[in-house]
């Protein structure tokens, strides 16, 4: 469901997993909506997953290291950097650490995304566990298991 500025802005994010789905990357209402929200929403997340199409769109910054650092505002203890099939990155405010993608035959990459990131979210439930408390060798795991779930994602036709 598309939902305007006015129908989010009241929501509560306080103890919620909140997903907040593609940023837009096209013009339509929506993308004014992230546009509005992005300020809103940084600062009350713990963990900010982003790709590496939406990174310059979010911070308005082209230097990959320093968008990513931008975005340690608030709340945010981790932000989770995709970068197709080529991986992802992990950086926590003191930390970076890369992951490679796996090698697939890619049929759609629709959805390989939230796939990523719904592994993660699923991950870090079952630990049950502040995602402050997460160990470097747990995040490893984390990472290397979400970047399989993404990759197993493209070799389906997902449209």
């Amino acid at each position: 469901m598309l939902l305007s500025y006015d129908q989010i802005k009241p929501l509560s994010l306080q103890k919620d997993i909140l997903h907040f789905c593609s940023v837009s990357l096209i013009d339509y209402p929506i993308k004014q909506t992230h546009e509005r929200l992005m300020d809103d929403f940084i600062p009350k997340a713990d963990i900010l997953k982003v790709s590496d199409e939406e990174l310059t769109f979010i911070t308005g910054i082209t230097d990959t290291s320093e968008a990513i650092q931008s975005l340690f505002v608030g709340r945010v203890k981790a932000v989770l950097y995709s970068r197709g099939k080529h991986g992802s990155s992990l950086y926590l405010k003191d930390e970076k650490r890369d992951y490679d993608g796996f090698k697939v035959e890619a049929i759609d990459t629709t959805g390989a995304g939230d796939a990523f990131i719904g592994a993660v979210l699923y991950q870090i439930q079952q630990m049950k566990k502040p995602v402050e408390e997460i160990t470097l060798n747990e995040w490893d795991d984390l990472m290397r298991f979400s970047n399989g779930v993404a990759a197993l994602t493209t070799t389906k036709d997902n449209r």
